[in-house]
Parts: C-alpha cells; sequence; structure tokens
C-alpha cells in the first residue's frame, strides 16, 4: 500500500497565511520562507470548493515558463497530489475535478490588468508581488467575485522586501522595525483595515472604527489586510541547508534585506545620488545669492488608461555665500495645463520677485511656443522667467548636483515630500525606467 501523501504547512507562519481569513494576505518578508509552497497549497484550499475560480501572476510570460518556475511547481504538486486533474500546459491552466479552474497568468505591462476587466475570480494571487504596481494589484481586487461559491474571496501576495515597492508604504507605520525596517514578529498575523480614497490608504486597527466613518456592509469600501512575515529559520527544510550559508555569505545590504527582511535596507552603490549625503534642517536660509524654482512640466491626469502618469514637478533651491544649496520646496501634481499654470503662479506669488522662475522649452515648435507664451505672461506679471533647454541627456544634467550633494554642500528643509523627493533621486539611473520629473527639476534648478 503506498504511503498517503501529505500536503500541510512546515511553519507556523504558513499555517498563519494559510488560515487567513482577510481579503488581502501578504506573506514572506526574506528569502527562503516558503512563498511559492505556500501559495500553491493555499491555492488549494480555495480549489477544492467546487467551480472556484483562481489566478496566479507572474510580472512576465518567461517568469512563468523558466525551470523551476511556479508554474512548473505547481503542476509537479498538483499532479502528484490529484492524477486525473487536466493539465493545459499552453494556457497554464490546472483543471481540477470538481470543476474549480487555477489560471496561470502573466501582467507585464500595466494595461494587461484591463485584459481581466471581465474576470471572476475567487482567488487572487501575485507571485512576487513588488513586481507588480500598486494599480494592478487593487485592479485585480476589484475582480474577486464568484457567485458559484460560498466563501468570500481573497487575494494574496508573496514575496521578498523591496524598499521602492508600494507594498512598504502599507506595512511600514504597523509591522515593520522603524530602525532598521525589519518585521516586527509580535505583530505578524494581526489584521488590519483600510479604505481607499483616491490614491490613499486610510488605515485603521478596528473594523469599528472604519465602520463608524464608512459605514458598514459592501458599499462601505472597508477590506481587511494582515502581514504574516516568515524567515528562512521558520522552514525547517531550508534552515540547516547550504541555501543558509549562501544568504548568510551575502554583503551587509543584501544580508539585511534576504535574510532579516527589512524593507528598507538598500544598497548603497546603487544610482547617483544617496539622502546619507544631505543635512536636513528644519528652516530655510535667510541669506542667500540666489534663489531659484524650476518647473518640469507633464500635463496628464491619472485614468484607467494612464494608470500611472508623469508628475509636473516644481522644485526651489537657494545657494548660499559658502556655495551650500538648499533645496527648500518639492511640489508635485498630476493635472491639466490649467492647474498647473494657477500652480506655477500660485508659487510665483509666495515665493517672491526675487527668485528666477526657470521653465523647460522642449524642441518642438508647439512646446516652444507654450513655454515662450508662459514666460511672457511670468514677466508681465513681475516675475523673472528663464527657459530651459535640454541640450544634454537627464543623467548628464544631474550628475553635477549629485556630485555636489556627495561634497555635503547640499541641505533639503524638512517636510512631508522628503522622502517621495528622496525615493525618486535615489532610484534614478538616466535609464528611463523610473519616473524623473523632481529629478530634472532639481537639475534645471541647480
Amino acid at each position: 500500500m503506498d504511503s498517503p501523501i501529505v500536503i500541510a504547512p512546515a511553519s507556523i507562519p504558513q499555517e498563519q497565511a494559510l488560515n487567513s481569513t482577510s481579503d488581502i494576505t501578504l506573506y514572506g518578508g526574506a528569502a527562503g520562507s516558503g512563498k511559492t509552497y505556500t501559495l500553491l497549497i493555499t491555492a488549494l484550499r480555495f480549489m477544492m470548493v467546487p467551480k472556484s475560480t483562481g489566478v496566479i501572476f507572474r510580472r512576465t510570460s518567461k517568469m512563468l515558463d523558466a525551470p523551476g518556475s511556479i508554474w512548473q511547481e505547481a503542476v509537479v504538486m498538483y499532479t502528484t497530489i490529484f492524477p486525473k486533474i487536466k493539465i493545459r500546459d499552453r494556457e497554464h491552466e490546472v483543471i481540477f475535478e470538481n470543476g474549480s479552474v487555477l489560471k496561470f497568468s502573466h501582467m507585464q505591462h500595466e494595461k494587461n490588468a484591463f485584459d481581466h476587466k471581465g474576470g471572476q475570480y475567487s482567488f487572487v494571487a501575485f507571485d512576487e508581488a513588488t513586481d507588480f504596481s500598486e494599480m494592478q494589484v487593487m485592479f485585480l481586487l476589484s475582480r474577486m467575485r464568484n457567485a458559484n461559491v460560498s466563501y468570500t474571496p481573497q487575494m494574496y501576495l508573496c514575496t521578498n522586501p523591496n524598499y521602492h515597492s508600494f507594498l512598504r508604504k502599507w506595512i511600514q507605520d504597523f509591522y515593520l522595525d522603524p530602525v532598521d525596517g525589519t518585521p516586527i514578529t509580535a505583530r505578524s498575523n494581526i489584521e488590519r483595515y483600510f479604505v481607499r480614497r483616491g490614491n490613499e490608504m486610510i488605515w485603521y486597527d478596528k473594523r469599528e472604527d472604519a465602520e463608524a466613518i464608512y459605514g458598514t456592509g459592501p458599499t462601505s469600501g472597508i477590506r481587511s489586510f494582515r502581514f504574516c512575515s516568515a524567515k528562512i529559520w521558520d522552514n525547517p527544510f531550508l534552515r540547516d541547508s547550504d541555501y543558509l550559508s549562501n544568504l548568510m555569505s551575502l554583503d551587509r545590504v543584501q544580508r539585511l534585506i534576504m535574510l532579516e527582511g527589512s524593507w528598507t535596507a538598500r544598497a548603497e552603490t546603487s544610482g547617483y545620488w544617496h539622502r546619507t549625503h544631505v543635512e536636513i534642517v528644519d528652516f530655510a536660509p535667510i541669506k542667500v545669492k540666489k534663489r531659484v524654482l524650476s518647473a518640469d512640466f507633464a500635463f496628464t491626469v491619472k485614468s484607467e488608461t494612464v494608470p500611472d502618469p508623469d508628475s509636473t514637478a516644481f522644485v526651489l533651491m537657494s545657494k548660499d555665500e559658502h556655495s551650500v544649496y538648499t533645496v527648500e520646496h518639492v511640489h508635485t501634481m498630476q493635472d491639466r495645463s490649467h492647474n498647473v499654470e494657477a500652480k506655477l503662479f500660485q508659487l510665483a506669488e509666495t515665493f517672491g520677485r526675487e527668485v528666477i522662475y526657470t521653465i523647460p522649452c522642449d524642441p518642438n515648435a508647439a512646446a516652444a511656443q507654450y513655454a515662450r507664451d508662459l514666460q511672457r505672461r511670468m514677466a508681465e506679471k513681475g516675475f523673472t522667467c528663464k527657459l530651459v533647454k535640454p541640450v544634454k541627456s537627464k543623467l548628464v544634467r544631474f550628475q553635477p548636483f549629485a556630485s555636489v550633494t556627495e561634497a555635503r554642500f547640499v541641505r533639503v528643509v524638512r517636510g512631508d515630500w522628503n522622502d517621495a523627493y528622496f525615493d525618486q533621486l535615489e532610484i534614478f539611473d538616466g535609464t528611463g525606467k523610473y519616473h524623473d520629473d523632481m529629478v530634472d527639476a532639481t537639475s534645471d534648478a541647480f
């Protein structure tokens, strides 16, 4: 008689994730915590209910078909347990005998989220969720419904830490140690609640507190969330393996990320600019040799067709008699031209006529004509406005400011915009993969 096959969680964090009843469950936090295994056995929990519909995403199709991918792991695991299930390899689908269907899909571009506009899923999961954007995750959350099952649809996010991911912002204030960004063990698996208003997540520790403001029922928009943190030491199959030795041999920053699960650690050698090189001050200098406010325009509004547009950025910078540069104020907005113009004139009235204002003058004729007209209107109101023609690459323009920063001649006034500003300047690498609106405005101001 063959030995029975036992499929079960191998650790307490895996068990917590498997038994989660939250709308969204984030599992992982470090390498070797068994994220793929956890995701596949969690999917079975839902697929064992007849007529369930599930989907597991990787960012690209190559990630789905790579050796050792989650699709290949799923085929091996599921055919071992259920010899009669149907595997549709070309479509990356597993069809269970009870009629449940689990699909493995990719979503390389943000617009690919709309490929699922007509989808109805009772289980949605993202493998290496930090590879995806917040828009992709939240859009799929709206596709979670299935009238054929009795349970409430759920979403699972499995990933290693990534400082630049939106997920860090979801968990940082509650689940992470404020010093090193590692998960607080005592807060793992605690359920919290959020309501999304526009692009803002409003968090609550108790559902009653959220319901007191937004009401009850499905129309309230209240969603439950939990973070189940895990490390390699929680995984009995890897904690005494060569894999642990490999993680132990990583450099300090990568060891913090991959071994300790830090969401705030990042390699100091990446990028051209680092926040550790600037001094944070409470006030702008009073006596300066020159003060400049530079604008980088992007007249685009966030929408379904343009879910993550560029932003208009305004950067106010000054230089004192000791050649110390101070970034005094940064403002970004995603809006149409008339509102952007209104903001420019508002900032000009606020900062005064001794400030020099710069606006970009792009090569094409229509943009150049617009810039000259805006310059004229600024001048008629008594403001000094100069046109900046970006004749060099973005990286070449930014490197002088990065060099002065590294030499410790840059200060930044403390403000609620600091983190977003620092994040963009640190991730900028000149490749165009990331937004660089504040980078360009900074280069122009410098």
